[in-house]
């Protein structure tokens, strides 16, 4: 059995090997929409969400590139994900 300091270089190694568009794109495949904590996710980033005349609108400014990143592709690839967060933040 391996213990805990190789198995985090394991994962290090998966994780460099792994960037933050097909991290989103995979995250979208295995799990449904859930609007409230993507955008719960996307303040812990920094990413500011804004519901104008209907239209998502994205901050990003001060949010982490890398994060940004994920987060938009994770919703962009999730079917009914940007309709989730639209309906979301309408009520």
């Amino acid at each position: 059995m391996a213990n805990n300091r190789s198995n985090i270089s394991e994962a290090e190694q998966i994780a460099s090997h792994t960037d933050a568009v097909t991290a989103g794109a995979v995250t979208a495949k295995y799990l449904k929409a859930d609007p409230a904590f993507w955008l719960k996710c996307a303040s812990e980033a920094g990413l500011i969400v804004d519901l104008v005349d209907d239209r998502l609108f994205f901050y990003w400014e001060f949010a982490d590139g890398e994060e940004t990143d994920f987060l938009m592709c994770w919703l962009n690839c999730t079917e009914g994900g940007k309709k989730a967060v639209t309906n979301y933040l309408r009520h």
